[in-house]
């Protein structure tokens, strides 16, 4: 049950912020998320993580903020 409560909360939290890295890219990007916990997170830190992370990834693959993308 915790495994398919953190799957849905990344899954979800991806969705919503997903146009920080496909916004501008024009690019097929593959990405996968790996969960590693001995206990689910809530939600709001999923998502600020998942903020965080597709910033870092954007930046990488066009060099510049997300909201530049």
């Amino acid at each position: 049950v915790d495994r398919v409560k953190m799957r849905r909360r990344i899954r979800e939290s991806y969705r919503l912020n997903r146009q920080a890295i496909t916004g501008g890219l024009g690019l097929p990007l593959d990405v996968a998320f790996v969960y590693v916990g001995a206990s689910p997170e809530p939600y709001d830190r999923v998502e600020r993580s998942m903020q965080k992370l597709l910033s870092k990834i954007a930046r990488k693959c066009c060099g510049k903020s997300s909201e530049e993308c």
